[in-house]
């Protein structure tokens, strides 16, 4: 495995390097889905268990604001959040519900309605839906699900549209629904999607969003797909460890590979999930390109860090500093089309 990765592997330095204005502030250990790039603006949304920081792309603070607690306004564990350049959207993953604030962080309103997570392809607004999971089966209805989202009269409307679909697959639901965040890029009238545990781009036409629709909530639908074949990727296993000793636990959560990262980059897709290192039992955070056949057309990229979004052509990595005294914060801009063009394709 080492001495692959030696082969395969390629370290990037960043073309541009921004820091954030916390103020000296600890933002307590993040990981890939507490960090967002407004798809409106490139600013960065970053969620602390309570707390929303908003930096502006040049890294300045714009606001910080909600705190703990279960009345209007506050938070019992901080989720997914939509910028729409007026009001923020924010779920609460303890409570399951939806809270919106205006643009200077006042609370307007919430509603009993809990979304995983919010997804922005081509303008067009959808959640992963879990307010209604049939858990109770052991399986799940189509989770995407299209949005229309407003306010009026200090009021959050949530409107569902007709665009409901991408059931849980089978390797989602071998590992008992942990694994539930999703990616999803529009290509023409195809929504290709991306979920954590498994190197495949899912399509979803009209032609395929009809059969699945037409099968019932407690059977899987095996959609059409395309396999990506990822440089060290090693694939999820078929249930958990049986073994619950925190030795075992890490471990086996190291041993394989999840997506951390699926959008789309020029004319290709940039992929970016953990490799395992066997040697020290760890992780390490790479991307690659793949073409529209799944294959990658770039050496595995390693990053310090991990990827947060694309805008405007940059690839964003979010990372924290090496001091030991004080909390830095840093997003580093990658070229990777760049990258491609100058060492060619892998």
């Amino acid at each position: 495995m080492f001495s692959c990765m030696l082969l395969c592997c390629l370290l990037l330095d960043p073309q541009s390097v921004t820091k954030l204005q916390n103020n000296g502030m600890f933002l307590s250990q993040l990981t890939f889905n507490h960090v967002e790039v407004s798809p409106l603006d490139g600013s960065l949304l970053v969620k602390t268990k309570y707390q929303l920081w908003h930096f502006e792309k040049d890294g300045k603070l714009r606001r910080r604001f909600i705190q703990k607690g279960s009345g209007p306004g506050e938070v019992e564990s901080l989720g997914s959040v939509h910028w729409t350049g007026e009001f923020y959207w924010v779920i609460d993953n303890g409570a399951l519900l939806t809270n919106v604030f205006d643009g200077n962080g006042k609370f307007i309103s919430r509603k009993p309605i809990y979304f995983r997570h919010f997804l922005v392809s081509e303008g067009q607004l959808f959640a992963v839906d879990f307010s209604r999971a049939n858990q109770f089966q052991q399986n799940y209805p189509p989770n995407i699900q299209g949005l229309r989202l407003s306010v009026k009269n200090n009021e959050a409307l949530i409107e569902r549209t007709d665009m409901l679909f991408n059931k849980v697959t089978k390797a989602q639901q071998n590992l008992a629904m942990n694994f539930k965040l999703t990616w999803m890029v529009k290509e023409g009238d195809t929504y290709m999607v991306v979920n954590q545990v498994e190197p495949r781009i899912y399509l979803f036409d009209a032609e395929s969003r009809r059969a699945e629709a037409a099968i019932p909530i407690e059977d899987y639908y095996e959609n059409k797909h395309i396999v990506m074949s990822l440089p060290l990727y090693v694939e999820a296993p078929e249930a958990f460890t049986r073994d619950k000793s925190k030795k075992a636990l890490t471990h086996w959560w190291n041993a394989w590979s999840r997506i951390n990262y699926f959008g789309k980059l020029g004319d290709y897709y940039l992929v970016a999930y953990d490799s395992a290192i066997d040697s020290d039992d760890d992780t390490q955070q790479v991307m690659v390109l793949v073409n529209r056949e799944g294959k990658a057309v770039t050496k595995a990229q390693v990053v310090e860090g991990f990827i947060i979004g694309i805008h405007n052509g940059e690839t964003l990595v979010f990372r924290s500093g090496d001091s030991d005294d004080t909390f830095d914060y840093y997003v580093d801009s990658f070229d990777m089309l760049a990258e491609l063009k100058t060492n060619g394709p892998n």
